[in-house]
């Protein structure tokens, strides 16, 4: 089976770090994030790997080339402009079987050949691999009709199903593109639902992680020498991993939490440091500002009887 990977987007919830390199590129241990997921695909059974590229293109012709050192053969289609999740399509030749279609920015431990056996054997014309995400609100939730409360749930669990960006597509589902223009995968899962072609989820419980954003790439790097050492230690036959990464799911879920909960913390102080550090030259001149008008000020108040606070006046006598 052939993946195509997305690789074109510019990474800007990662800058400063995606001014250096592509985001798939940024390391994971010794190596990139792609190379690991490459493994992951490779050992699935996948016999060739499209990248679809646009930002800093060059640096992932430079690091994986040809393929050979991937094990399978590695081309490349480049975007002159954004095409979105799913405009690349439009430009690999010869997509007359199914294939894969995968984010580049993610590590997982999915068993992709049997994820590509269900989408073989369920007849649809596109499968998107989900998860059951729960998370416990820290607030009571109301449930009301105008004014009227009809219920109060005190720190409810939601529960949402959530697509991984990892897709298997039958070469029919091709036509459902525009022809032109942006396309995200969303757009044109639209498309095939409108139009009643089967589209079906498969689910999973393996260990997923989304690196596109600093709080999840940062956890995800805590943690990689416990995940690296379940990588080396399957070896070449990685297929192994996923009972190993099963193994300790419970583990994981709760570490998993522990991140998330660290990584909220983290964005939301980083955003609180960016946001005094963008208005420390507006309050520095403010206070400047404040500053050298004090003696104007304090002499109008002092000709008035007022006084500024913190400020004693001094008659003549004293």
């Amino acid at each position: 089976m052939r993946a195509v990977i997305m690789a074109g987007g510019e990474g800007l919830r990662l800058r400063p770090y995606t001014r250096i390199l592509p985001k798939p590129m940024l390391p994971l241990g010794n190596r990139p994030i792609l190379a690991w997921l490459l493994d992951r695909l490779v050992a699935a059974g996948v016999t060739e790997v499209t990248l679809a590229v646009r930002y800093m293109g060059y640096v992932f012709r430079s690091y994986f080339g040809d393929g050979k050192q991937v094990g399978v053969p590695v081309r490349y289609v480049e975007e002159a402009e954004p095409q979105g999740t799913a405009g690349p399509l439009r430009l690999i030749p010869d997509l007359d079987e199914p294939f894969l279609v995968v984010n580049a920015d993610i590590v997982t431990g999915l068993d992709f050949r049997d994820f590509i056996a269900f989408h073989r054997s369920r007849g649809g014309w596109l499968t998107v691999a989900t998860q059951l995400r729960r998370e416990r609100l820290n607030l009571g939730v109301l449930e009301a009709d105008g004014e009227r409360v009809l219920a109060y749930h005190e720190k409810p669990e939601r529960v949402a199903r959530l697509g991984l960006g990892i897709y298997a597509v039958d070469p029919r589902a091709l036509a459902y593109l525009p022809e032109t223009g942006p396309v995200d995968m969303p757009e044109w899962i639209a498309g095939l639902l409108a139009d009643r072609r089967p589209v079906m989820h498969y689910e999973t419980e393996a260990p997923w992680f989304d690196l596109g954003s600093p709080e999840q790439y940062f956890a995800v790097m805590e943690r990689w020498p416990e995940l690296e050492g379940q990588m080396r230690a399957s070896g070449k036959g990685r297929s192994g991993l996923e009972g190993q990464m099963r193994a300790s799911e419970e583990g994981r879920s709760e570490l998993e939490g522990q991140m998330q909960a660290s990584g909220e913390r983290r964005s939301e102080l980083e955003g609180q440091m960016q946001a005094s550090g963008e208005r420390r030259p507006e309050l520095e001149g403010q206070m400047q500002a404040s500053g050298e008008r004090r003696p104007e000020l304090e002499g109008q108040m002092q000709a008035s009887g007022q006084r500024l606070p913190g400020t004693e006046w001094r008659g003549s006598g004293e």
